[in-house]
Formats: structure tokens, sequence, C-alpha cells
């Protein structure tokens, strides 16, 4: 189904190919409905949740949106940090 964590993955991997060809627009549009469709599966304080949600961030921060990215990012690395640890790979690639 499409709240599936396998189904969630593909779409944040379609939205990744997006992002390496550079189409940002079409990587956030499907980046926030991963987003929204995890944060409903598993809640704000899942680790899935957060690594979205950073990756989320991430486009935005490659399109120099910083006043949206920095917010998604900072949750991010807040719920990672709580969730997995602070020296939990994750944590520490999201931190960048």
């Amino acid at each position: 189904g499409e709240s599936h964590s396998e189904t969630l993955i593909l779409e944040n991997n379609f939205a990744h190919c997006y992002g390496q060809q550079e189409r940002l627009d079409e990587a956030i549009a499907l980046q926030e409905q991963v987003v929204a469709k995890v944060e409903a599966a598993f809640g704000s304080e899942h680790f899935q949740t957060a690594t979205f949600r950073g990756n989320l961030g991430g486009y935005h921060l490659r399109k120099r949106d910083y006043g949206t990215a920095e917010p998604l990012l900072r949750e991010s690395v807040r719920v990672l940090e709580t969730t997995l640890g602070p020296d939990a790979a994750n944590t520490v690639g999201m931190r960048g």
C-alpha cells in the first residue's frame, strides 16, 4: 500500500533521482508527500520521518531556500539524536 515502508522508501528514492537531475521543484513536491505519509504512518518522532524530513531540507538547501531548509534540518537532527543517538551514522550524516 501507499503507506507501506517499502513504498515510502521507493518514493523517497524517486525524489532523490529528481534531485540528482537538478529537478529540485519536483524533488521537493514528491518529498513533501513522502514526509506527510511517513509522518502519518509512523509519527513525527520516528527516525524514518526524521530522515525523510532531512532529505526535504536538503533539497531546499540546494535551492538556497535557507529559511525553509534550516528548521527541517534542525528538527531532523533533533529526532535522530533522540531516536538513534548523537553518534549514529544517520545522525552524523544529517549534521553534515
